[in-house]
């Protein structure tokens, strides 16, 4: 009957490594907040999800909505809008074909 018991020091096992793990999550986001690369990736994350997000605001289901056709055209139009973007912005071919390459899964 005595092994199942939790002792006190496996509660304070527990805590410190709970501590230590809150810690680190700390600095992490710190780093985060302070970086603005990390900043240009939530950016352009917003914009790619853009559309769902806003087809889940008006109400419809967005599972059901991302299993039909017209999301998938929906999301060509919305990937070439942004290579024209990008293209415009100055930024060099090549590094368009990496982000378009990384958003279609295929890098």
């Amino acid at each position: 009957m005595t092994e199942n018991l939790i002792t006190p020091q496996m509660i304070l096992d527990g805590l410190n490594e709970t501590i230590g793990l809150s810690e680190e999550r700390v600095q992490s986001e710190w780093r985060n907040l302070l970086n603005p690369l990390h900043w240009l990736k939530v950016l352009f994350l917003f914009i790619i999800r853009l559309p769902v997000t806003l087809i889940g605001a008006a109400g419809f289901t967005v599972d059901k909505f991302e299993d039909h056709m017209w999301p998938k055209l929906l999301n060509l139009v919305w990937t070439l809008a942004l290579i024209g973007i990008l293209i415009l912005l100055g930024v060099k071919n090549d590094q368009v074909i990496d982000v378009v390459l990384k958003k279609i899964g295929l890098k």
